[in-house]
């Protein structure tokens, strides 16, 4: 098995990747192409793709954050009241990371990833995970990201997420870290 880590054009595999994403996570919504293609036009965009011969198997993107985009607006309120400014000046955000169940533990998540984080100039990078011991979140702590705020609620979601930040460059280890579970 080859598999290969390249620059991935969104909206050309836009499809593709809604079918990681479910994978990985269970049924997304039906807009979600429409999603990934206004978030492939936030300033600093990039993604890159894991691919098993021509099958996308894996995806990462991510950009800049700014004041009116959805996220950012919805959790940098509740940094700037837990004292947590200084991670929201300037944050570069890791928007998606999705990887299809049967090749977890291969250290994808950890390739694109750091993929997606190397050469980027913003000073921290922001993300958030479902917030319990998963292999996603092991992954990011063995990294150097941090929780910030634990238990945070988008809109109506009764799913509780964990918002995690790290200073940038990454401090990257040779061995993913989320496979030692």
């Amino acid at each position: 098995m080859v598999i290969t880590i390249a620059h991935l054009d969104l909206r050309e595999f836009a499809v593709h990747a809604a079918a990681v994403q479910s994978a990985a996570l269970g049924p997304v919504s039906p807009d979600r192409v429409a999603v990934y293609a206004r978030h492939a036009a936030h300033p600093g965009f990039r993604a890159f793709g894991a691919f098993d011969e021509t099958a996308l198997i894996g995806f990462a993107y991510g950009a800049a954050c700014r004041t009116g985009q959805w996220w950012f607006d919805q959790i940098s309120p509740s940094l700037r009241a837990a004292g947590y400014a200084p991670w929201i000046s300037d944050p570069y955000a890791v928007t998606e990371l999705h990887v299809r169940p049967e090749y977890h533990g291969h250290g994808l998540g950890l390739a694109l990833l750091t993929r997606l984080l190397s050469r980027v100039e913003n000073p921290t990078a922001l993300l958030s995970t479902y917030d319990g011991d998963t292999r996603a979140r092991r992954l990011y702590a063995g990294l150097g990201f941090v929780d910030l705020i634990t238990g945070f609620r988008f809109g109506t979601s009764s799913q509780g997420y964990a918002l995690m930040a790290a200073p940038l460059p990454l401090s990257v280890r040779q061995v993913d870290p989320a496979r030692s579970a």
